[in-house]
C-alpha cells in the first residue's frame, strides 16, 4: 500500500500531525510519501518538497502569477479586522496530479493544504480514494478556518461575518459553492477524518454531511515527549518549586480564539496565591504584570518543549472554539494534565481526574472557580503515570497509524 500525504507546512500543529502519522506508516513498513508546499525546510527521506515542473521561465511565471493571487487576494481582504484568522482561496497554482508521488499512489491524505490544494483541478481529475483530515473548519466553509459562532457554513456562507462589505463579500458564496459543485460529484472517492466528536458535528451539519466519516485522534510522538522528574524540570528552567505552575502557549498569544484575553483578569485574580502563570508565544502584552506571569517566545525545539511540559503542574487550553490541539495531545504524553473549556475536541478527550480538568462552560468565572479548586486540593491532580498512560493508550503515534491502515485498507477494498 503506497500512501500519499500532502500538507502546507511542516510545522505548526497540522504539520506536526502528519509528520508523525507518516513516520507511523513507514513503522508499520507501510509506503509513506509526505509532501510539502513549504521550502527551505529539514526533509526526512520519506518527504519531499513539492517541486514546481518548469522550465526557467515557466518557473519565473509561476512564482510571479502565485504571488499575484496571494497578493490580489490580500489586497480583496485588506478591511478584515484584525481579530479574524486566516481566510483561504481554492485556487492555487500547484498541479497535484502532475506529481511522480501522485502516480504512485494508491490512496491520497490531505491534512492543511490550504494555499496548497486547487479544488478545481484536484478533485474534478482525480481517480484515486482520497482521506482528508480535518485540521480545522475551512474545508467545510468558504474560506474561513474557524467561523466561530457564525453557522452560515451550513447552508451557504453568504453576508460573511468575517469579510468587509460590498462585493468582496461574496468571495465566501462564491468558493463554497464551488465546493459544494466540485464534491457533488466525488462523494465515492473522499473520506472525512475528525480527531474528535466535535469536528464530526460539523461536518454532519455543513453541505458535506453526506460523504463517508470517521474519527481518529491527532498523533502525538512518545519518543519526543516522555515524562521527565518534576522537581528537576523546574530547576532546570528557573521555575520556582513551591508554587503551582501552570502553562499557556499558543503560537501567537493575542489570538481571541485561544482565550488570551482571560489572562489579565486571571493573573490579576491570583496575584496573591501560590501560582506562577508561564506564558510561551508571539505578541505578549502582559509583561507589565510582573508578580505571577512569566513570558517566554515561541518554542520550536519539540525536546525543549517536553522538557517545559514536564516542568508545569498544568497546562491551561483556554479556547473558545478549537478542534483537538496538539497542546493537549502532547503535553498527556509527556505526562502533565490539561485544564480546560468543555469545547471541541478536548470535550471529548479530556477525563476528568485522568488526564486533566474540563471546566465547562467558556466563562472567567469559571476558569477562576475551576483554578481555586485546584489550589485548594492539589492532591486531585492526576499523576505523571496515569497521564501518561492515557496518552499511551489513544495518543501514540503507531496505534493511531493502525487506524489510519485499518481505513486504507477498507477505502481500498471498495475501490
Amino acid at each position: 500500500m503506497r500512501i500519499l500525504h500532502l500538507s502546507t507546512f511542516k510545522r505548526g500543529g497540522a504539520g506536526k500531525s502528519a509528520v508523525r502519522l507518516n513516520n507511523g506508516l513507514n513503522n508499520l513498513n507501510l509506503s509513506s510519501k509526505l509532501g510539502f508546499k513549504e521550502t527551505s525546510i529539514n526533509l526526512d527521506q520519506t518527504e519531499f518538497t513539492i517541486p514546481i515542473n518548469l522550465n526557467f521561465i515557466q518557473k519565473v511565471k509561476f512564482k510571479l502569477t502565485d504571488q499575484l493571487i496571494e497578493s490580489t487576494f490580500n489586497k480583496r481582504l485588506a478591511n478584515r479586522n484584525e481579530g479574524f484568522e486566516k481566510f483561504s482561496t481554492i485556487s492555487s497554482d500547484y498541479n497535484i496530479l502532475e506529481l511522480r508521488e501522485y502516480r504512485e499512489a494508491d490512496i491520497v491524505h490531505l491534512h492543511w493544504v490550504a494555499d496548497l490544494l486547487d479544488f478545481k483541478t484536484f478533485f474534478v481529475k482525480n481517480l484515486k480514494p482520497v482521506v482528508w483530515s480535518l485540521c480545522d473548519l475551512n474545508p467545510l466553509t468558504g474560506g474561513c478556518h474557524y467561523p466561530m459562532d457564525c453557522n452560515k457554513f451550513e447552508f451557504d456562507c453568504s453576508n460573511c461575518p468575517q469579510l468587509p462589505k460590498g462585493k468582496v463579500n461574496e468571495i465566501a458564496k462564491n468558493q463554497l459553492q464551488i465546493k459544494k459543485n466540485i464534491h457533488s460529484s466525488i462523494k465515492s472517492k473522499l473520506h472525512f477524518v475528525s480527531p474528535a466528536n466535535w469536528m464530526d458535528s460539523q461536518i454532519a451539519k455543513s453541505s458535506f454531511g453526506a460523504f463517508q466519516r470517521s474519527i481518529i485522534p491527532h498523533p502525538s510522538d512518545e519518543s519526543i515527549y516522555f515524562s521527565l522528574d518534576k522537581v528537576n524540570a523546574k530547576i532546570v528552567n528557573d521555575l520556582p518549586l513551591d508554587k503551582l505552575i501552570v502553562l499557556f502557549a499558543s503560537e501567537n498569544l493575542n489570538n481571541p480564539r485561544k482565550g488570551y484575553q482571560f489572562f489579565e483578569n486571571l493573573a490579576r485574580e491570583f496575584i496573591n496565591e501560590p501560582i506562577v502563570f508561564l506564558l510561551i508565544g508571539h505578541g505578549s502584552k502582559l509583561d507589565n504584570i510582573k508578580e505571577n506571569i512569566i513570558t517566554l517566545d515561541y518554542i520550536i525545539d519539540e525536546r525543549k518543549l517536553n522538557e517545559i511540559y514536564n516542568a508545569c503542574d498544568l497546562v491551561l487550553i483556554p479556547s473558545i472554539q478549537d478542534n483537538l490541539p496538539l497542546t493537549l495531545i502532547d503535553a498527556n504524553m509527556a505526562g502533565t494534565p490539561v485544564l480546560t473549556f468543555s469545547i471541541g475536541g478536548a470535550n471529548q478527550w479530556v477525563k476528568n481526574g485522568i488526564n486533566g480538568f474540563k471546566i465547562g462552560e467558556a466563562t472567567q468565572i469559571n476558569l477562576v472557580n475551576s483554578l481555586k479548586q485546584i489550589l485548594k486540593n492539589p492532591g486531585s491532580i492526576p499523576s505523571q503515570e496515569i497521564v501518561k498512560n492515557y496518552a499511551l493508550k489513544n495518543f501514540s503515534k503507531d496505534s493511531v497509524a493502525k487506524m489510519y491502515r485499518v481505513l486504507y485498507q477498507k477505502l481500498l477494498s471498495n475501490m
